[in-house]
């Protein structure tokens, strides 16, 4: 009953929070458009229309885009766009709550398999701790090479047909995985299990990609894009709350543990065929805004009269800007330039380079991958930790659900306060939470149940940070440098944004990958016993298990941070 009740209380607190998002954004708008008036200045204004939509004035910061409301001349006659950024059409909550439910497959499907492999392999299917290590690092390493490859594939194609084709594979290959062979040799048992988990880890790159690539395909408004992904957010989290909790019961009631695994695998393997088909059917996947066409309409030539009759000159804030459509040279000749050298798209290692010489990507990659790995590292271990180390194995089920639960309430309001203070200082906030609870988790004694359920509630403000943040700042930077390119007079490469997701979930795969073989294998050097007895432990695994979820990760948050130090955006 009470986890019904925290359910109803988040949900509610939920709707308030997008109420204070509605609300700021509303008083951003009003701000914005009063600002001319007040000013009282007359001079003529300038406004140019970027790569991707976004609508500069001069001396205008480029992280800041113009938000105006204006009609377009369209097809021989005033056509109202209403509030829009750069004309691009706002999306629906139902499109936004439709892409938010395609997050499900790959976060439920991976969340699990982060927090029950260990013990699933380990004391279930009974592998040797160095064999689950090799597993999991060679899993993870052909999971990390397979990213730019579909990431390569993608850009070439439309991307919702990825979804569809995906997902039942998806399915299959993780019921699989959660199979229990008996009579098989300890040998045959690593080798299928092996291929098992790179099988489930390739189906989903090929699922995940192309879904995330989406986020820039939805619409040009950038606000648009951070609500949608906090929509993502909470879904995401929500989705995990309830199969994690549903999981940790029914393998706590049913006594054949093989049995129960088994039909947890089939029951979210369900989940995730169902959830890739309404992301399918309900997410619009737009043109790229670097084009000449988007949504069918003719592409803009945002200009205004300067003195003497001559565009740009000095910016001014009160003139009113012309719009009008661009003729039909003009727009053959941008698409050309936004698209690429071979009609958009580009080898491999050309777009390789063009992404790692960006500042603002390899800053903002490196500092998801140690957050990552902050994640990673705890989630790995910390059924094994609270088994061994602290003795409180018995209320994990509670634990997670009140992790969870403060995950979900603050992927809400920390999406209220970057609005306030920014993204960068945002994560920095967050973050920061986390360091005192790793601390508190090295020294914290064995069978201190009451302390946990405040470290469990403290937690959820970092963790909901590490899902939130980097996925909401890779648009912004996609953005930044499309622009920074369109002004240097180089080709958009917002028609390339596949490579920048692909090789995001590269990089974190492949550390996320080497940090769980690392565990692994710390664990077997530390004379771990499968399936052994909390008290026939060795007292050097309990060592190992505390260093692995509280200090290590504490560097990588400091780690985090540092990269921060190099990303460009402040805004």
């Amino acid at each position: 009953h009470s986890f019904y009740l925290l359910l109803i209380f988040q949900s509610t607190s939920w709707k308030v929070n997008l109420l204070l998002v509605k609300t700021t954004q509303a008083r951003r708008v009003v701000s914005e458009l009063e600002a001319p008036r007040q000013a009282g200045s007359h001079a003529p204004l300038t406004i140019h229309r970027l790569s991707g939509g976004a609508i500069m004035s001069d001396g205008q910061d480029e992280n800041a885009p113009l938000l105006a409301e204006h009609h377009v001349a369209a097809r021989g006659g005033d056509k109202p766009l209403g509030r829009s950024f750069g004309g691009a059409a706002r999306l629906t909550r139902w499109q936004k709550l439709a892409f938010a439910i395609g997050a499900v497959p790959s976060s439920m499907t991976h969340t699990i398999t982060g927090f029950f492999i260990s013990p699933f392999l380990l004391e279930v299917a009974k592998v040797p701790a160095y064999q689950y290590g090799i597993i999991l690092i060679i899993g993870r390493v052909c999971d990390a090479l397979t990213d730019p490859m579909i990431g390569v594939l993608a850009s070439k194609t439309r991307k919702r047909p990825w979804l569809l084709l995906s997902v039942v594979p998806c399915a299959i290959s993780y019921c699989c995985m959660w199979l229990v062979f008996p009579t098989l040799h300890t040998w045959n048992a690593f080798a299928y299990y092996l291929v098992m988990y790179c099988t489930f880890q390739a189906c989903f790159t090929c699922f995940y990609v192309p879904f995330t690539c989406l986020t820039m395909l939805l619409t040009d408004d950038p606000a648009d894009r951070d609500s949608a992904t906090a929509y993502r957010m909470a879904v995401d989290v929500l989705s995990v709350l309830i199969a994690s909790v549903a999981q940790s019961q029914v393998l706590a009631n049913v006594e054949d543990q093989r049995e129960a695994y088994l039909w947890c695998g089939v029951g979210v393997a369900a989940l995730v065929v169902v959830s890739g088909v309404i992301c399918y059917l309900g997410v619009p996947e737009r043109a790229h805004a670097g084009a000449a066409v988007v949504d069918s309409e003719p592409a803009l030539a945002v200009t205004a009269a300067a003195p003497g009759g001559a565009a740009g000159g000095p910016t001014g804030e009160g003139a009113p800007a012309v719009v009008k459509p661009a003729n039909g040279e003009a727009s053959a000749a941008a698409a050309a330039a936004a698209a690429g050298p071979d009609g958009g798209h580009i080898p491999f290692f050309e777009g390789f380079k063009m992404v790692m010489k960006s500042r603002a990507y390899v800053s903002l990659s490196l500092m998801y991958l140690f957050a990552w790995i902050t994640i990673t590292l705890i989630q790995s271990n910390i059924i094994l930790f609270f088994r061994y180390s602290l003795r409180v194995h018995h209320i994990f089920q509670y634990l997670l659900v009140l992790l969870l639960v403060s995950t979900f309430a603050f992927v809400g309001i920390w999406n209220v306060v970057l609005r306030r203070i920014g993204k960068v200082k945002t994560y920095v906030l967050g973050m920061s939470v986390l360091l005192p609870i790793l601390v508190a988790l090295f020294f914290m004694p064995a069978r201190h149940e009451t302390a946990m359920y405040f470290v469990a509630a403290g937690a959820g403000m970092g963790v909901s940070i590490a899902y939130l943040l980097p996925w909401q700042m890779l648009p912004d930077v996609i953005a930044y440098e499309s622009e920074r390119r369109v002004a240097k007079g180089l080709p958009s490469s917002r028609a390339h944004d596949s490579f920048y997701y692909s090789l995001y979930c590269f990089f974190q795969k492949l550390a996320s990958g080497a940090c769980l073989g690392f565990s692994s294998l710390a664990l077997s050097v530390a004379g771990y016993i499968n399936d052994g007895d909390p008290d026939e432990q060795p007292k050097e695994v309990d060592m190992a298990l505390r260093i692995l979820v509280a200090p290590v990760p504490f560097c990588t948050v400091l780690l985090s941070f540092a990269c921060l130090y190099f990303y460009p955006i402040r805004r």
